[in-house]
């Protein structure tokens, strides 16, 4: 809702040769995520008429929309609530144009056609047939162990994008 950083945030959009969209609140940007399925998504969480809390549970409940990923950049310091809606960074203001670089990243490095690692970590060879099987999915590289000091090697390694993880 805040007309100058969004401009800021499009003419950087724009410098890295990606368009962008923009919108001053949370109906406007649910309308435009669902025409124009966004590669990611940039949300503030205190937009008139539709919050950002409202807004990134609504495109998460939407199997059209629930993929895009969604990085907050907003005044509130509660990156912990975002992050447990699904969002895969969180920014407070004000930011460097630094921060909102990485949060670029972020949001291009989550987008459909970037390959994501993920590692399972159990000791039954059963149940980690179980998860490759429900979790494999084109773009997805696989790494399982049995133990957690096999994990902590790989993640030495390796930086993966979620671990499923047996008690």
């Amino acid at each position: 809702d805040d007309p100058a950083f969004a401009r800021i945030l499009v003419d950087m959009i724009h410098r890295k040769g990606y368009r962008a969209l923009a919108a001053t609140d949370g109906v406007a940007g649910l309308q435009l995520a669902r025409e124009h399925h966004p590669t990611g998504i940039l949300l503030d969480v205190m937009l008139p008429a539709l919050d950002g809390w409202a807004v990134i549970d609504q495109l998460k409940a939407d199997d059209v929309t629930r993929t895009i990923p969604v990085h907050f950049i907003s005044a509130t310091e509660d990156a912990t609530r975002g992050l447990e809606r699904g969002a895969v960074g969180f920014l407070t203001k004000p930011v460097t144009r630094a921060a909102i670089e990485t949060a670029f990243k972020r949001l291009l490095h989550f987008a459909e056609g970037h390959q994501r690692r993920l590692l399972i970590v159990d000791d039954e060879a059963d149940a980690r047939t179980a998860v490759r099987s429900m979790l494999s999915a084109d773009g997805v590289l696989i790494d399982e162990v049995a133990t957690a000091e096999e994990a902590l090697q790989k993640t030495a390694h390796t930086r993966y994008d979620c671990i499923v993880l047996d008690l």
